[in-house]
């Protein structure tokens, strides 16, 4: 191992045998997606929370991890030598969406209201019946999704746990938990969409 600048563009964490970790990840070795989760976590949270004031920093480095995984596994990473600039070409990438969302989502704030106001409202009849039939709509749809997509997803939004809690208490590694909490998400994102099309 050398090292070389990080996915942060910081050299100060030895940098693994590309060569090896892609064709580990490629392979399907759950050891290649431990040791590119390890450098992603190590430089690309420290630089995204220098530039995103937000809480989800943690789920930006999950998308991250994802993405890479998944075009490592479809052959779009073919020079390895090259591969640290490619997790700066999609990282950079990642943080111009997500500057445009937080743009995005201040624009579309109503001036004047806070929270306590919008609290403190409160659904009218309309709205609760409205509600209770999406509670209804997504438990129907999250028993189609296996147990461990429902584990997981239960534990990461409704528990709040941490993918290293999640990970210690499931037997799994890390990256697994963000792996399959990707695929959860995704299958659950089709699950709905065949649905409003049946209902449809």
């Amino acid at each position: 191992m050398r090292s070389q600048p990080n996915a942060g563009g910081h050299t100060d964490h030895p940098t693994p045998d590309w060569t090896a970790v892609l064709d580990q990840i490629r392979q399907g070795d759950p050891a290649g997606e431990e040791t590119l989760y390890g450098v992603l976590r190590n430089g690309t949270r420290l630089f995204l929370r220098r530039r995103l004031d937000t809480d989800d920093v943690d789920d930006r480095v999950h998308d991250l991890f994802v993405i890479l995984v998944e075009a490592i596994r479809r052959g779009e990473v073919r020079e390895p030598e090259r591969f640290m600039g490619f997790v700066r070409t999609v990282l950079h990438r990642q943080l111009g969406l997500a500057i445009s969302d937080m743009v995005r989502n201040r624009e579309t704030l109503v001036p004047g209201t806070n929270a306590a106001e919008i609290r403190g409202a409160g659904p009218n009849p309309e709205e609760q019946a409205e509600w209770n039939e999406k509670l209804g709509f997504m438990k129907n749809v999250l028993k189609d999704l296996t147990a461990r997509e429902t584990e997981i997803l239960t534990r990461s939004y409704i528990r709040q746990q941490a993918p290293d809690q999640i990970a210690g208490e499931m037997g799994l590694s890390t990256a697994q938990v963000y792996l399959v909490k990707s695929r959860a998400k995704a299958h659950l994102a089709e699950l709905v969409q065949r649905r409003i099309r049946r209902r449809g």
